[in-house]
């Protein structure tokens, strides 16, 4: 998803949590968007995923842990909270799949 589309989803939908990846479609990265969610006073806790071995993004990212640990004790605290149904073994791979066929 492109940090556009995720900033309409959050003007227009109400969410509790949002797990972030540092790498995003389009120009914006994952810290962009947590920044721009944290300018605009959204009421989502967020939590930033990364499979990064640069050490200066692995920083960036790590400076957000304390939050992160924060956010996830608030949100699994709300009565509203809703919880996805992990995917099936063959889902992941199908998932994985399709991000291979899109990046090429």
């Amino acid at each position: 998803m492109e940090s556009e589309q995720a900033k309409a989803k959050l003007s227009s939908n109400t969410y509790d949590l949002m797990f972030l990846d540092y790498h995003l479609r389009g120009q914006a990265t994952g810290i962009d968007l947590l920044n721009w969610i944290r300018e605009e006073e959204r009421e989502v806790q967020t939590i930033m995923l990364s499979a990064q071995d640069d050490r200066d993004t692995v920083l960036e990212c790590i400076k957000n842990d304390f939050v992160d640990a924060e956010a996830i004790c608030e949100a699994a605290s709300r009565p509203s909270m809703r919880f996805v149904t992990p995917k099936t073994e063959s889902q992941q791979t199908l998932s994985a799949l399709h991000r291979v066929r899109d990046s090429l």
